[in-house]
Parts: C-alpha cells; sequence; structure tokens
C-alpha cells in the first residue's frame, strides 16, 4: 500500500519523527527512537508525560519541520504508530483549562502525553505562537525500530560531517529514502 493518496498532496498515510544528523545516526545505532517529556505535563511531571513526536505533514510542507527539528527523519506507517498507542496530539486553550481547574477537574494520566496548550496567535510577535502547522502525534512509549519498522528514511543530500555517518546510508539501503513523492517505495 502506497502512502500518498492520488490527487492529495495535503494527506498521506505517513508520520514523520524529524531528528539531526547526530540523533538520526544515534536512533539507528541504538534501533529505538527514545520518548521524552512533552507538552503541557512535560515540566510539572516529566516522567508522566514522556512521548515520541512525529508529524504527518506531507513531504511539500517538510522546509519549516526541518528547519526546526532538523533534516533526518524516520518515516512510519499510521497504522503501525497507532498500534504503539499512538495519535494526533491535543491542543487545549488556556480557557478550557482554567475551566477545568476551577471545576476541580483533572485529566487522566493516560492523556498526558497527548497534551498541548493552544496558544493564541499574535502576529506583532517574533516567535512561534503554536505548533498546529506541525500536525503533530504522539507515541506514549519508545520506538524501537526491530519492532516498528520504519517504512523509510528521510536524510539532507549534504554529508554531515561526523563520524559513523556511513550509518545514513546503510539506514537508507535498509528502509528506503524519501527525498521526493517520486521516491516513495511501492510495496
Amino acid at each position: 500500500m502506497p502512502l500518498e493518496r492520488d490527487g492529495r498532496t495535503d494527506y498521506w498515510e505517513g508520520l514523520v519523527h524529524f531528528c539531526t544528523a547526530r540523533e538520526f545516526i544515534s536512533i539507528y545505532k541504538s534501533r529505538v527512537i527514545r520518548a521524552s517529556s512533552t507538552g503541557l505535563y512535560g515540566k510539572k511531571c516529566p516522567l508522566k508525560s514522556k512521548a515520541v513526536c512525529l508529524s504527518e505533514s506531507t513531504l511539500p510542507n517538510w522546509k519549516e519541520l526541518k528547519d526546526a527539528h532538523g533534516e533526518y527523519g524516520f518515516v512510519f506507517r499510521k497504522k503501525d504508530i497507532i498500534r504503539l498507542k499512538g495519535a494526533p496530539a491535543i491542543y487545549l486553550p488556556q480557557s478550557v483549562i482554567n475551566l477545568m481547574k476551577v471545576r476541580g477537574e483533572e485529566l487522566p494520566e493516560t492523556i498526558w502525553p497527548y497534551l498541548n496548550k493552544l496558544l493564541v496567535p499574535n502576529s506583532t510577535l517574533k516567535r512561534k505562537h503554536d505548533f498546529l502547522h506541525e500536525r503533530e502525534w504522539r507515541v506514549p512509549c519508545d520506538i524501537p525500530l526491530d519492532k516498528i519498522r520504519p517504512y523509510a528514511v528521510t536524510f539532507s543530500p549534504n554529508r554531515p560531517g561526523l563520524r559513523d555517518e556511513e550509518l545514513i546510508l546503510e539506514a537508507a539501503r535498509e528502509f528506503h529514502e524519501i527525498s521526493d513523492f517520486r521516491d516513495i517505495p511501492e510495496e
């Protein structure tokens, strides 16, 4: 089953974990993408908010993501990530968070890894106001590459000049390489 859908450049069945060259090599060597604390409870309860972050953005929309997170990535099928309890991140407006506090309502710890605060856009500030454009998914555990095999990898055409950089090409041979939609392998 190919990842892209005919006539749809805005949707595909893939999810990408973007990272730097150094992180890519480390992940490939260890064969695991480690979950880390993130989101709404990331600072307050780091051990209960761990997740691996991925994006469902399609290749034509990767530039900003690569600029922010790194030009390298592991591409997975959504169905495989869902088997690991992966799901889209949940964004809550501050007004909902405040109302829950007033009412004494608590969110179950089970959903903490998926939660983010939705920040109000402000075009006058020179900072990112939200991460909705990342179309983020979260997996509340490590992703072992030998259990959940990447569909493909993506990486910069430039050599990173790092020790063990040959592992990047080894990963491309093992999992395929995506640099353009024409490169998405058929099964």
